[in-house]
């Protein structure tokens, strides 16, 4: 992170970042994490940040298995946007990664959390899911079934 000043603002450069949606047997893989800033948990997409050199594509695929400890065979990019241009340059893509094959296990979430994709819209629509990315992916993707 580095914070420049650019047409009299600053603005924090952040790298990009991915977000995945993880399909598996007609449900979503979502993972439960707790979040200090706002001092409680939340459903979210598994995500994360660029390392140097490394692809988008290849950020979603260490995350994945970081996050919820599944590989994927196939990734597919759905979209990407920025999340807050107010303040920060970060550009975030969204995956779908299918094919999943469980090859470990994960110490940095709480808890992973297998939703119907049928049951996605009812978690959107009674404010179950609150974090952006994962309101904008799953949001997208509902679309992007149909």
């Amino acid at each position: 992170m580095q914070i420049v000043k650019k047409e009299g603002q600053e603005i924090v450069n952040l790298n990009s970042a991915v977000a995945i949606i993880p399909e598996w047997e007609n449900q979503v893989l979502l993972i439960k994490h707790y979040r200090p800033s706002i001092g409680k948990c939340l459903l979210e997409l598994p995500a994360g940040w660029t390392e140097k050199g490394e692809s988008e594509e290849e950020t979603a695929l260490r995350e994945l298995k970081e996050e919820t400890g599944f590989l994927a065979q196939e990734l597919e990019f759905m979209l990407s946007f920025f999340p807050s241009p107010g303040y920060t340059s970060e550009k975030l893509s969204v995956f779908i990664a299918r094919n999943l094959k469980k090859v470990g296990e994960t110490t940095e979430i709480e808890e992973l959390v297998f939703i119907p994709q049928t049951q996605i819209r009812n978690l959107i629509q009674n404010k179950s899911i609150v974090d952006g990315k994962t309101l904008i992916g799953l949001m997208y993707y509902l679309d992007y079934k149909t």
